[in-house]
């Protein structure tokens, strides 16, 4: 099955345009919000306390998300260095979003500690921020579909094996990289990811009901989703080709894949070591 990209990048109503990468970011965020809120209120807990520490998580998420872009893509700036406040065409990190999310929660729970104001636990907000995030990103690889920048290597029509049952995502001859403008067929990364996605947030709904383990307000969801996304990123990573490296010896990952790797082998590796205490406690 080939993919074509059929949803134009700019939608237009009467004299007024908008950008399709930034509907679908705003959907992707009242959708993840929404899910949020729902979860919250069987555990009687108030929304506009949860509120507070929510936008201040999404300011912290953005920044993030777009100074983590820059660091590791920095020369796609050199030219021009205002493209970096152009968030219309994309150029967002999940990794630099819950990086400046969890630090964005820090600041502002030690800030409210300080005027002695009351907080939430924060074991208890990220492990609701699970029940909107994975669903947000899904929609949100809708928007790099669109901006046709997630895509991975190159893939024949008549692809043999198992490669000949996957996807495969035409991309325009203005979208593709110099070094393969005459290659049309490629991995559709976003598509890979939106259903590993899709896949975590059934688990973790599962997770919260059927597994004691799991119970809201330990963070040990939040764990899971750290130690499942970012194993599983790890590896679809290596379909990626447009990525910034770093080589030692023979051996070149990306610098995503090697952050990638660290944070899913300490959560999971924390996550387990949580499991295993559980376990010692009811002998």
């Amino acid at each position: 099955m080939i993919i074509y990209p059929l949803l134009p990048q700019v939608v237009s109503v009467g004299p007024v345009s908008f950008y399709t990468y930034g509907l679908l970011v705003g959907l992707a965020l009242v959708i993840g919000l929404s899910l949020i809120e729902r979860r919250a209120k069987p555990a009687k807990i108030k929304f506009n306390s949860l509120w507070r520490l929510l936008v201040v998580m999404l300011l912290g998420g953005l920044v993030g998300a777009r100074a983590w872009h820059f660091l590791t893509d920095w020369q796609l700036y050199i030219n021009n260095w205002f493209n970096i406040f152009n968030l219309r065409t994309g150029g967002l990190s999940i990794l630099g979003a819950v990086a400046g999310s969890i630090l964005a929660l820090g600041v502002f729970s030690l800030w409210q500690k300080r005027k002695k104001r009351p907080t939430l636990n924060w074991h208890l907000v990220l492990d609701l921020v699970v029940f909107g995030l994975p669903l947000s990103q899904a929609v949100g690889r809708l928007g790099n579909f669109v901006n046709q920048e997630l895509y991975g290597l190159p893939v024949k029509a008549e692809s043999v094996g198992l490669l000949n049952y996957l996807p495969k995502l035409y991309v325009t001859p203005k979208f593709r990289l110099a070094a393969y403008k005459g290659v049309k067929l490629y991995h559709p990364l976003f598509l890979y990811e939106l259903v590993l996605l899709l896949v975590i947030a059934g688990f973790i709904y599962l997770f919260d009901r059927k597994v004691r383990f799991f119970r809201l307000g330990q963070g040990r969801l939040f764990l899971f989703y750290l130690a499942s996304y970012s194993l599983f990123r790890f590896f679809l990573e290596f379909l990626r080709l447009e990525k910034a490296t770093w080589r030692l010896g023979s051996l070149e990952l990306g610098v995503n894949q090697l952050v990638l790797l660290a944070v899913g082998l300490v959560s999971g590796g924390w996550l387990v070591f949580l499991w295993y205490q559980e376990t010692q406690a009811k002998r």
